[in-house]
């Protein structure tokens, strides 16, 4: 996969997960990695802590002299390759954070909760829907927490009310981490030109026991770079950025450094890399992508819609001024698809029929009021046509028509529904010391005729029905009809 995704997408990057190299690390070191032992923790930390090649380097080569792992293979394997695992090697590249496959976010592991997998086909199509439903539902009330809640910030700077502004809830949450966390920082000039020392006060050290950052800063063209490289990472200014901002008293965050994915515009535009598929052909063929970019352009258009009176009526005016220009299109490739329809019938061929169902169209009169229009064959009818005569052909295929798969029922005798503890399954055999079972076949009803089996269980030492051995000789009102 290494060498097919670097001819495929030369410009990617390809990183191993970090889950999957720790449940590797547990699996080849065995004892060394227990609790008991502190390898594990110092592992850890030269794993995640390092800020530069250098450090991490020099921190593994200590890790194995201390534990006296020079002559362990998995070590030197992994030595090899830590160019792909180590998130040192990864800090210039853009991840958003991201260091595992996310297992628990896939595709996969979501539709689980809606669908078992054994659910025939049907199933998943139908319960797709309403996972497609719950998502939206979520993004969107997330985005209106973002746009209507009140958001506090730690302080009054200017800075951090300009990000509150432009950050959506969660990421404005990462960016308040960091502004709080560089007011312990404190700025020494150097000699090199727009060089500066950030150095850590206070007892409480960053990770690694590092205390001092190097920062790039030319306030003229505003252009910043810090050693710990979290903005290339992540897409959120560092601590130690922003404690050189508030130094030389920047006010807004640059343009260049606000990432758009996490802002409250994000969704407001089509990104560059997807620009190419709005004039797809290809992809407005489909039913499913015609479906689905049409349900969100009508989602934003009830939610614009619905802000006030007039932005109500011109709403729908203008649907309904199209409604109508959709029904004129719609009987015209009604007439084709019947055409086309008969040409096939005298050919020989069957074919793909799909019923269409006009609803009534809203119309405004001239008070401004909307009134339902039907259609020609009365209100709510179908044109004084039946749902025989109107079909088209294509591709569609809809929720109604999938139906469960047939049931076949298996060779052989059908297993007994009941389950049977092992103790009457020995009884039932005559196990000596036990209670003989007798099954017989009685009627359930007078009028169904079905059968079903029971059981009459009868005492091992005198053979009378209604008690057991350990209750044999006493009084017992219980007599099997």
């Amino acid at each position: 996969m290494e060498v097919v995704i670097s001819e495929v997408w030369p410009d990617t990057v390809h990183r191993v997960c970090k889950w999957h190299v720790l449940k590797n690390a547990k699996e080849n070191f065995g004892n060394i990695y227990s609790k008991r032992s502190t390898f594990k923790n110092e592992f850890h930390r030269v794993f995640n802590e390092p800020q530069t090649i250098d450090e991490f380097e020099n921190a593994w080569i200590d890790l194995v002299k201390m534990y006296k792992l020079e002559s362990s293979t998995y070590m030197k394997r992994m030595w090899d390759m830590r160019t792909q695992w180590a998130p040192v090697y990864f800090k210039s590249h853009f991840f958003a954070k991201m260091s595992t496959t996310q297992r628990s976010e896939s595709m996969n592991h979501v539709l689980k909760k809606y669908v078992k997998p054994s659910s025939p086909m049907n199933v998943l199509v139908r319960k797709y829907g309403s996972f497609f439903y719950d998502r939206i539902q979520e993004e969107d009330a997330e985005e209106f927490h973002t746009s209507e809640d009140k958001v506090v910030t730690a302080t009054k700077s200017p800075l951090e009310k300009h990000a509150a502004r432009v950050y959506t809830r969660g990421a404005f949450k990462r960016f308040k981490e960091q502004f709080v966390w560089s007011v312990s920082y404190d700025i020494i000039s150097s000699l090199k030109e727009n060089h500066y020392r950030v150095i850590h006060m206070g007892d409480d050290k960053d990770s690694w026991g590092r205390i001092e950052y190097d920062v790039e800063a030319n306030i003229g063209e505003q252009e910043f770079s810090c050693v710990c490289k979290l903005f290339e990472h992540l897409g959120i200014l560092c601590g130690h950025i922003l404690r050189v901002m508030v130094q030389f008293g920047v006010r807004e965050i640059p343009e260049k450094y606000v990432k758009k994915r996490w802002t409250k515009k994000a969704r407001e535009s089509i990104p560059e890399y997807m620009k190419g598929y709005v004039n797809d052909n290809e992809a407005a063929a489909s039913r499913t992508y015609r479906h689905d970019l049409m349900y969100q352009t009508a989602l934003d258009m009830v939610r614009l819609g619905d802000t006030n009176t007039e932005t109500y009526q011109k709403t729908m005016e203008v649907m309904c001024k199209h409604l109508k220009d959709l029904k004129v299109m719609t009987a015209t490739t009604q007439s084709s698809s019947k055409e086309t329809r008969h040409s096939e019938i005298l050919k020989g061929k069957k074919p793909i029929a799909d019923v269409i169902v006009e609803r009534p169209v809203e119309l405004f009169d001239d008070n401004g009021i909307h009134e339902c229009e039907g259609t020609e064959g009365g209100d709510g009818d179908l044109g004084g046509e039946d749902l025989e005569d109107e079909e088209m052909a294509g591709d569609t295929v809809r929720e109604c028509d999938i139906l469960p798969p047939e049931f076949r029922r298996g060779r052989g005798r059908p297993r007994m529904k009941r389950f049977m503890s092992k103790g009457e399954i020995a009884s039932k055999k005559g196990k000596k010391g036990g209670c003989a079972v007798e099954r017989i076949q009685y009627e359930v009803g007078s009028s169904s005729g079905d059968t079903r089996p029971m059981q009459i269980r009868y005492c091992g030492s005198c053979g009378e029905q209604g008690h057991n051995k350990s209750t044999c000789g006493r009084d017992s009102s219980y007599k099997r009809k």
